[in-house]
């Protein structure tokens, strides 16, 4: 089972680095190198690691009843507008 979820976070993780380095990097810097793009990438990885880390460990120890309304509450507060 910890694999499992292992390979989830890591696909997760991977698909929101190449869709900020190809979707919004990219975009400004044209002529990047693929050598500096990879770099950036890695980045992006550890450093949205790091903010899931931090969010899970705050939700862990905070007074959260249920998980499912308190995802529904930022939900709401980020796609408010789309309904």
């Amino acid at each position: 089972m910890f694999s499992a979820a292992m390979s989830s976070i890591s696909s997760s993780l991977n698909s929101v680095s190449t869709a900020f380095c190809n979707d919004f990097y990219k975009r400004f810097n044209q002529q990047v190198a693929d050598k500096r793009l990879l770099r950036i990438a890695r980045i992006v990885t550890v450093f949205t690691g790091l903010i899931g880390m931090l969010l899970a460990l705050w939700m862990a120890n905070s007074n959260i009843k249920s998980l499912w309304d308190e995802f529904y509450r930022y939900l709401g507060l980020f796609t408010g507008g789309l309904g």
